[in-house]
């Protein structure tokens, strides 16, 4: 991963799992280690993958896969967002989409 000043960093997991559709691709993942400075998908471990048309977020007052242009594991919204637009802030947060690196 790269932020916008150019750091670059990564992340690894010692497990990492997708369901299947019937349960609407859950992902449970864990066991972080890298040298960035958080574990981003920490805030969608257990979440479903939600798209456009398949809302399965935990936010009620928006659908992030429409505000957030991806299809991905969103909680409320998202701190990764690998699949999504590449851009900075969404008003609500000023982080990167691909997380705080050291």
């Amino acid at each position: 991963m790269e932020n916008w000043n150019g750091t670059s960093g990564f992340a690894q997991y010692s497990n990492f799992q997708v369901a299947n559709e019937d349960l609407n691709y859950k992902i449970l993942v864990n066991g972080f280690s890298g040298n960035v400075s958080y574990d981003a998908m920490d805030n969608d471990n257990g979440y479903f993958f939600s798209t456009y048309d398949r809302d399965n977020d935990a936010d009620l007052a928006e659908s992030c896969a429409e505000t957030r242009h991806s299809g991905w594991w969103h909680k409320k919204c998202t701190r990764a967002n690998l699949n999504g637009k590449y851009q900075f802030g969404w008003g609500k947060e000023e982080r990167n989409i691909l997380g705080a690196l050291s």
